[in-house]
């Protein structure tokens, strides 16, 4: 009788520990919510940066600075839009 009794005691500390391992892992809506406005932000933050790199460029005459805030444009606004997708499909 013994071992049934570890072994149901064994189940019982197995069963919360992954009750505390799921907890660490599990996000509030709350959470989700101020991540996904960070990354918005920082993606915005981005689009932002590249536009004036290439307004810098196109005032100093530098072609490559040019290039390099258009590629960020486009790399900030690809984000958005993915971001908005996942949004989409979340809700």
């Amino acid at each position: 009788m013994r071992g049934h009794e570890e072994g149901a005691a064994g189940a019982a500390r197995a069963h919360r520990a992954v009750s505390a391992g799921q907890a660490l892992f599990a996000r509030t809506e709350r959470e989700e919510r101020e991540m996904a406005a960070g990354k918005k932000a920082k993606n915005s933050g981005e689009t932002m940066k590249g536009k004036a790199k290439e307004a810098t460029g196109k005032v100093v005459g530098n072609e490559r600075l040019v290039a390099e805030g258009k590629a960020e444009q486009v790399k900030g606004d690809a984000k958005q839009a993915g971001r908005k997708v996942k949004d989409a499909l979340e809700d």
